[in-house]
């Protein structure tokens, strides 16, 4: 029940979070999930890098990228004047 329950939440925050990079048309996009309920979102780096506009689906722009090419991460923040939900990961005992 509890994986279930995950896997739900992660489809969850991957669709509503996912991010693409636009231009004046989409050049790309991904997915990422909320680390901190202040806005910053985790996604990958080939997603944001060189874009001049980053857009989270339902959330707006995205500000901020803190790129870490060689593990191919991203952080980008949001602003969240409705906090969001950070995915948590529990160890089932």
């Amino acid at each position: 029940m509890v994986t279930v329950r995950r896997s739900i939440l992660s489809a969850f925050f991957s669709a509503a979070l996912a991010s693409t990079c636009l231009a004046d048309a989409p050049t790309s996009s991904g997915t990422g999930f909320a680390v901190t309920p202040d806005g910053w979102l985790l996604t990958n780096a080939h997603v944001v890098q060189g874009c001049k506009r980053i857009e989270i689906k339902g959330r707006g722009d995205a500000a901020d990228p803190r790129i870490d090419a060689t593990n191919d991460l991203a952080l980008v923040r949001i602003d969240a004047a409705n906090r969001v939900q950070p995915l948590v990961f529990r160890l089932s005992p």
